[in-house]
C-alpha cells in the first residue's frame, strides 16, 4: 500500500517537472528583460481609472489630467449627462490594473497621484505573472496534441522570444490578458465541443461547465474590447457544427439547459457592458471610440489592403513577425486530419475579428509593433507547429528531414535575435526618430522607415551609433540640404536613443553609478 501511494507520488512528480522547469525558465527570462520605460499609449488611461478605484472610489478621474492628456477623446471621454471624464477603454483594462495598484499601495502607503509615475517594478512583475499564466495555458493545451515534452518546451518558448509576442510580454499593454483570455477561451471550448460531439448533444454537467468557463473568458474579451463581441456569433456556429451527426442522420435537438448555457451568458456579459458604458459614456449603445475619430473605428477600409498587409507588410506581417505561423502551416493539413473539430475552431473562432479588423483603415495599429491587433489569436494558430516537430522528430535522420530542421532552427534563430534587438531600445524608437523629420521625407527615406522590421532598424541604429551618417535615412536628409545645428541636433536624439537600453536592471545600475559619481 505504501509502495502503491509513493509511485503515484512520484509520477504525480514527475508529470510536475517539466512545467515547473519551463515557469522557470520563462520566469528567469522575462525577469532579466524587464524594461527599463514604460510604455506610452492606452495603458496610461487605465491604469489612472483605476487609480481612481482605489485612492477616491469613484470611477471618473481627474478632469483637468484627462483634459490634458492627449486630444479630446483620444485616453477620455466626457460623460455630457454629468460633465465626469472615464477612460475610453473597455472596463477590465482598469479591473486588470488593480493588482499591480493595489500592491503599489500596500507597499508603499499610498496610491501615487493624479499623472505620478507608478512603481515600475511591480507592473514589470505583475506581467511577468500574466506571461506564466499565458505559458502555462498553452503548455497544457499542447498536452492535446503530442505526448513528448520537449516538443510541447519547444512550441511554448518559440512562441515567447522567437515572435513579436516577446514586445507584449515587456509592454505594460492590454495584449498579454487579452492573449490569456483567448486561450482561456478556446481551452474550455474544445472541453465542451468534444463533450457535446462524443456525448451526440447530450453533453454533461462538466461540459456544462466548461462552456460556462468559455463564456467567462469570451466576457472578459468583450469588456475589455468591444469588438471581442464578434467571438459569441462564432462560438454559437461552433456549437452548431460539432452537434451535427457524424453519420447524416437528423440534427440533435438542444434540450433547455443547453440552450440556456448557450444564451444567457453572453446576453449577461452584453447586458454588463450596456450598464457599464451608460454609466461612463452617458449611453448603453456609445463605446468610448465615438469622440475621437469615430469613423476611424468602423470597416471602412479595403479588405485587400488589410489582409495583404497583414500577411506581407514588412512592418505588420503575421508571417515575418510570428514566422513559427509559416512552419505550421507546412503540417496544417496534417494537423486537419487529425484533429478536425480542433482545425475548425482555430480558424472559425477568430475568423469575424479576422475580417472586421483587416477592414479598418486603420489595420495597422498605429504605433504598434508587428499586427497588435492580431496577435490574440497567433499563439493557437500556431498549434499545427506542434506537428510539425513530431514530423522531424519520426525520422530524425531522413536528408530532407536534417535540412527541414536546419531552416527551421537558422530561421527561428534569427528570429528571436530580430525579436531582441527590437526589445533593446524605447518601445517606440522608431516612431520617435522619424517624428520631426518626415516633412522631409523622400521616397527613398519612407522606404528605409516603412520597410525596415523594428528589430532590423533597432540593430542598425546600434550597430551605427558612431557613424551615423552610414544610415541611409540621415545620408538622406543631408541630401536634401539638413545641415548645421539642425543636423546635429538630429543626430544627438539619434545617438540617445541608440544608447538608451530598455532594460530594467541596465538603468538602475546606470542610475546608481549616476548617483556614485555625483557623490
Amino acid at each position: 500500500m505504501t509502495t502503491a501511494t509513493g509511485g503515484e507520488d512520484s509520477e504525480r512528480w514527475r508529470r510536475w517537472i517539466v512545467p515547473l522547469a519551463l515557469l522557470a525558465v520563462v520566469f528567469a527570462i522575462d525577469f532579466a528583460a524587464m524594461p527599463g520605460i514604460w510604455c506610452i499609449g492606452d495603458p496610461f488611461a487605465w491604469r489612472e481609472e483605476a487609480r481612481s478605484l482605489v485612492r477616491d472610489h469613484v470611477l471618473h478621474v481627474n478632469a483637468q489630467f484627462a483634459q490634458s492628456f492627449g486630444e479630446p477623446g483620444q485616453y477620455f471621454v466626457v460623460n455630457p449627462k454629468n460633465g465626469l471624464w472615464y477612460s475610453k477603454y473597455g472596463i477590465v483594462n482598469s479591473l486588470m490594473a488593480l493588482p499591480p495598484t493595489v500592491l503599489e499601495y500596500m507597499v508603499h502607503g499610498r496610491v501615487p497621484s493624479v499623472g505620478e509615475p507608478s512603481d515600475l517594478l511591480i507592473f514589470n512583475l505583475y506581467n511577468i505573472l500574466l506571461s506564466l499564466a499565458a505559458c502555462g495555458l498553452l503548455l497544457r493545451i499542447t498536452g492535446w496534441y503530442t505526448n513528448r515534452s520537449w516538443v510541447r518546451v519547444v512550441y511554448v518558448l518559440t512562441v515567447c522570444y522567437a515572435t513579436f509576442y516577446w514586445f507584449y510580454q515587456r509592454a505594460q499593454d492590454s495584449k498579454i490578458y487579452e492573449i490569456l483570455f483567448y486561450t482561456g477561451a478556446f481551452y474550455f471550448l474544445m472541453d465542451y465541443l468534444r463533450g457535446l460531439r462524443d456525448m451526440q448533444g447530450r453533453p454533461d454537467r462538466k461540459c456544462q461547465m466548461a462552456l460556462l468557463g468559455a463564456w467567462m473568458f469570451v466576457a472578459a474579451l468583450l469588456l475589455t474590447r468591444v469588438v471581442y463581441g464578434l467571438l459569441i456569433p462564432a462560438i454559437w456556429l461552433l456549437v452548431l457544427y460539432a452537434a451535427r451527426p457524424s453519420d447524416g442522420g437528423p440534427g440533435w435537438r438542444f434540450r433547455v439547459p443547453e440552450i440556456a448555457c448557450l444564451l444567457l451568458p453572453p446576453l449577461l456579459a452584453v447586458g454588463a457592458l450596456a450598464w457599464i458604458d451608460q454609466v461612463k459614456f452617458g449611453a448603453p449603445w456609445l463605446t468610448g471610440y465615438h469622440q475621437w475619430r469615430a469613423s476611424a473605428h468602423w470597416p471602412t477600409g479595403r479588405w485587400q489592403d488589410g489582409i495583404w498587409g497583414i500577411l506581407f507588410d514588412p512592418q505588420a506581417s503575421m508571417l515575418l513577425h510570428f514566422p513559427i505561423l509559416m512552419f505550421a502551416l507546412l503540417a496544417l493539413r496534417e494537423f486537419y486530419r487529425r484533429y478536425k473539430l480542433d482545425t475548425v475552431v482555430l480558424f472559425v473562432l477568430p475568423l469575424g475579428l479576422f475580417l472586421f479588423l483587416t477592414k479598418m483603415a486603420g489595420w495597422r495599429g498605429e504605433w504598434a509593433y508587428g499586427p497588435r491587433y492580431m496577435i490574440f489569436m497567433l499563439p493557437l494558430l500556431a498549434l499545427p507547429f506542434v506537428v510539425f516537430l513530431e514530423r522531424l522528430a519520426e525520422s530524425p535522420c531522413r536528408p530532407a528531414n536534417v535540412a527541414m530542421a536546419t531552416v527551421t532552427l537558422v530561421a527561428l534563430t534569427y528570429s528571436t535575435y530580430l525579436q531582441y534587438e527590437a526589445n533593446r531600445l524605447d518601445f517606440w524608437a522608431l516612431y520617435h526618430i522619424s517624428y520631426g523629420v518626415d516633412d522631409s521625407w523622400n521616397r527613398e527615406m519612407a522606404r528605409y522607415f516603412l520597410d525596415h522590421q523594428m528589430g532590423v532598424f533597432n540593430a542598425d541604429l546600434i550597430r551605427h551609433k558612431d557613424d551615423l551618417d552610414d544610415l541611409p535615412f540621415v545620408a538622406e536628409l543631408e541630401k536634401r540640404g539638413l545641415a548645421g545645428p539642425q543636423l546635429q541636433a538630429y543626430k544627438k536624439r539619434l545617438r540617445e536613443y541608440a544608447v538608451d537600453e530598455n532594460f530594467y536592471w541596465k538603468r538602475v545600475r546606470s542610475d546608481s553609478d549616476r548617483a556614485a559619481g555625483e557623490q
